[in-house]
Parts: structure tokens; sequence; C-alpha cells
């Protein structure tokens, strides 16, 4: 691959999604290759790209989908959505939502705070993740980070699953403020 510092991060996408094309063969086992050949922006096939790379499951080792489905970060804003987990994610959607944690109305929360009070909500988690990667802190700490949403828009990451749904891509500091991701829950929003 050529120099970072004069290729466009759209290109090095671009070219990462060809190489990940290339080694797909449609088998169905390379979440990469599937969300490289058939829809890089989709979320559904995001997610469990993005748990392939975090485990470290190459296109053609055995036992990627076993060290998915056993996946232990429960703390991860992508658990609840992961693949392979045993009954599907649809069979599993009831109990996470008995347990997920109810939120004041009106109340400031963090994007990972949000993701885990909507476990069904797939957009959210990745918010969640993307944020967290960033280094977004809970409400009421300040973030040595900075903005994390600009951040997050701005990353550079190109070879990470979620890079093509990750939020805030086009978010400007005037339409963010300085809240680097909190909001107040409104009925619209949970």
């Amino acid at each position: 691959m050529t120099d970072k510092t004069t290729v466009s991060p759209a290109a090095r996408r671009a070219a990462w999604l060809e190489e990940m094309k290339a080694g797909y063969t449609g088998d169905g086992i390379n979440p990469e290759g599937k969300l490289a050949a058939k829809n890089p922006n989709s979320r559904a096939l995001a997610i469990p790209a993005r748990c392939w790379q975090c485990t470290g499951s190459g296109a053609g080792e055995p036992g990627g989908v076993k060290r998915i489905a056993e996946c232990a970060a429960g703390d991860c804003a992508l658990h609840p959505h992961r693949p392979y987990q045993e009954g599907g994610y649809r069979a599993n959607l009831d109990e996470l939502k008995a347990g997920a944690p109810a939120l004041p109305f009106k109340t400031v929360v963090s994007p990972i705070e949000r993701a885990r009070a909507n476990p069904a909500d797939r957009t959210l988690a990745v918010r969640a993740y993307c944020y967290d990667c960033m280094g977004g802190q809970p409400v009421g700490r300040k973030n040595p980070n900075g903005d994390v949403r600009k951040q997050v828009g701005e990353c550079t990451t190109v070879s990470c699953a979620l890079w093509g749904v990750r939020p805030w891509k086009n978010a400007t500091p005037g339409e963010i403020g300085e809240s680097c991701g909190e909001r107040a829950i409104t009925p619209d929003v949970i």
C-alpha cells in the first residue's frame, strides 16, 4: 500500500475493500469479505466483520466462528449483536431488553449508556463502540481527548469494518457543541 499521508482515507478504504473482495469466495464464512462484496455501508454486515477482526480470525482460519460465539467481552457495545451466538441474536432480544437499565426522562447520558439502555439498536451499538474506541468518557468526567464525535468522524482506521458505518462523519464543532456525544434522553431518543 502507498504512503498514508498522500492517499485519502476514502481511497485507502476502497483499496482495503478490493483486497477483502478478492479473498471472498461467497462461502459466507468470511464476514470481512462479505461486507466488502455485498454492502460496505451495512451495519448488519459490519458488526460481524468487526467481531471477526476483533477475534483475530483469518479468511481460512478454523475456529473463528467458535471464538465469536463464545466471546466474553460483555462490556463491548457490539456484544449483544455478535453473530453465531447460541439461539441467534433475535432469540436473545427479550433477555437483553429485560436486563437493560432504565434511563430517567431528560437525563444526559453518553452514547455508551444509551446503547446499554437500548440493546436491540445496532445504530446505537456502533455509535457507542466508536465513541469508546476514541476514548469517550462517561457523563460528568472531563474528556481529555477533546471532541470525541469529531474524532470519530475523522477516523482514519479504514481497515476497521465499522469505518463505513461510523457515526458523525460530517460533524463539525458547531453541530456538536462541547458535549462530546452526550445528549438528553427524550421520548424520541429512547
